[in-house]
Protein backbone atom coordinates (compact mmCIF):
# COMPACT_ATOMS: atom_id res chain seq x y z
CA UNK A 1 0.00 0.00 0.00
CA UNK A 2 2.72 2.63 0.58
CA UNK A 3 4.35 1.81 -2.55
CA UNK A 4 0.87 2.72 -4.41
CA UNK A 5 0.82 5.80 -2.42
CA UNK A 6 4.50 6.60 -3.48
CA UNK A 7 3.96 5.94 -6.89
CA UNK A 8 1.06 8.23 -7.21
CA UNK A 9 2.70 11.25 -5.56
CA UNK A 10 5.93 10.66 -7.29
CA UNK A 11 3.49 11.07 -10.60
CA UNK A 12 1.62 13.27 -9.54
CA UNK A 13 4.60 15.55 -8.26
CA UNK A 14 5.86 16.82 -12.07
CA UNK A 15 2.18 17.31 -12.87
CA UNK A 16 2.04 20.28 -9.72
CA UNK A 17 5.07 21.58 -11.06
CA UNK A 18 4.20 22.41 -14.03
CA UNK A 19 0.76 23.99 -12.72
CA UNK A 20 2.39 25.86 -10.10
CA UNK A 21 3.81 27.65 -13.36
CA UNK A 22 7.94 26.55 -13.48
CA UNK A 23 9.25 27.62 -16.32
CA UNK A 24 6.68 30.11 -16.94
CA UNK A 25 7.82 33.85 -17.61
CA UNK A 26 5.89 36.65 -17.57
CA UNK A 27 5.75 39.48 -19.89
CA UNK A 28 4.82 40.71 -23.08
CA UNK A 29 6.34 40.68 -26.79
CA UNK A 30 6.07 43.99 -28.69
CA UNK A 31 7.60 44.21 -32.25
CA UNK A 32 10.09 46.93 -33.15
CA UNK A 33 8.17 50.36 -34.35
CA UNK A 34 11.31 51.36 -36.64
CA UNK A 35 10.26 50.71 -40.05
CA UNK A 36 12.69 51.12 -43.07
CA UNK A 37 12.34 51.77 -46.67
CA UNK A 38 15.36 50.37 -48.52
CA UNK A 39 16.72 52.18 -52.06
CA UNK A 40 18.53 49.43 -54.11
CA UNK A 41 19.85 49.54 -58.15
CA UNK A 42 21.25 52.25 -59.29
CA UNK A 43 20.98 54.86 -56.46
CA UNK A 44 24.21 57.40 -57.77
CA UNK A 45 22.10 60.79 -58.08
CA UNK A 46 18.84 59.58 -57.36
CA UNK A 47 16.81 61.78 -55.24
CA UNK A 48 13.74 60.56 -53.56
CA UNK A 49 10.73 62.15 -51.62
CA UNK A 50 8.62 60.16 -49.08
CA UNK A 51 4.62 60.84 -48.35
CA UNK A 52 5.14 64.46 -50.17
CA UNK A 53 8.11 65.55 -47.57
CA UNK A 54 11.50 67.18 -47.69
CA UNK A 55 13.35 65.98 -50.98
CA UNK A 56 16.64 63.59 -50.05
CA UNK A 57 19.84 61.94 -51.67
CA UNK A 58 19.46 58.57 -51.78
CA UNK A 59 22.65 57.41 -51.74
CA UNK A 60 23.88 59.78 -49.08
CA UNK A 61 21.45 57.99 -46.14
CA UNK A 62 22.05 56.51 -42.72
CA UNK A 63 20.24 54.52 -40.47
CA UNK A 64 20.25 54.56 -35.94
CA UNK A 65 21.91 51.42 -35.09
CA UNK A 66 20.49 50.01 -31.89
CA UNK A 67 23.24 52.14 -29.78
CA UNK A 68 21.62 55.33 -31.47
CA UNK A 69 24.55 55.85 -33.90
CA UNK A 70 24.41 56.82 -37.45
CA UNK A 71 25.03 53.99 -39.59
CA UNK A 72 25.71 53.70 -43.70
CA UNK A 73 25.56 50.04 -45.25
CA UNK A 74 27.77 50.00 -48.42
CA UNK A 75 25.21 47.61 -50.04
CA UNK A 76 21.86 49.51 -49.45
CA UNK A 77 20.57 52.71 -48.43
CA UNK A 78 17.62 52.73 -45.52
CA UNK A 79 14.97 55.97 -44.45
CA UNK A 80 13.06 55.09 -41.20
CA UNK A 81 9.50 55.53 -41.21
CA UNK A 82 6.39 55.00 -39.38
CA UNK A 83 4.39 51.75 -39.92
CA UNK A 84 1.39 52.48 -42.48
CA UNK A 85 1.35 53.22 -46.20
CA UNK A 86 3.62 55.57 -48.03
CA UNK A 87 4.24 56.98 -51.59
CA UNK A 88 7.64 57.26 -52.73
CA UNK A 89 8.57 59.02 -55.72
CA UNK A 90 12.56 58.82 -56.67
CA UNK A 91 14.22 61.10 -59.24
CA UNK A 92 17.28 61.05 -61.36
CA UNK A 93 18.43 64.35 -63.16
CA UNK A 94 15.10 65.66 -62.93
CA UNK A 95 13.01 63.26 -64.36
CA UNK A 96 10.55 60.78 -62.16
CA UNK A 97 11.98 57.39 -62.39
CA UNK A 98 9.96 55.66 -59.65
CA UNK A 99 6.56 56.20 -58.17
CA UNK A 100 5.25 53.41 -55.71
CA UNK A 101 2.98 52.98 -52.87
CA UNK A 102 4.06 51.10 -50.43
CA UNK A 103 2.51 49.48 -46.92
CA UNK A 104 4.92 48.84 -44.43
CA UNK A 105 4.25 46.84 -41.25
CA UNK A 106 5.80 47.53 -37.49
CA UNK A 107 9.79 46.46 -37.37
CA UNK A 108 9.47 45.54 -41.55
CA UNK A 109 11.42 46.81 -44.38
CA UNK A 110 9.94 47.27 -48.08
CA UNK A 111 12.93 47.85 -50.81
CA UNK A 112 12.33 50.04 -53.70
CA UNK A 113 14.34 49.66 -56.51
CA UNK A 114 15.95 52.14 -58.70
CA UNK A 115 16.61 51.77 -62.21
Amino acid sequence: MKKLILFVFLSALPLMAVSCGVGYKEGSRQLDNQSFITFTGNVNGAVAVVDGGEPFAVDSLTYKDSQGNDVKKSDKTYYQVRPGRHIVVVSKDGQAKVEREVLINAGSTQEVWVP
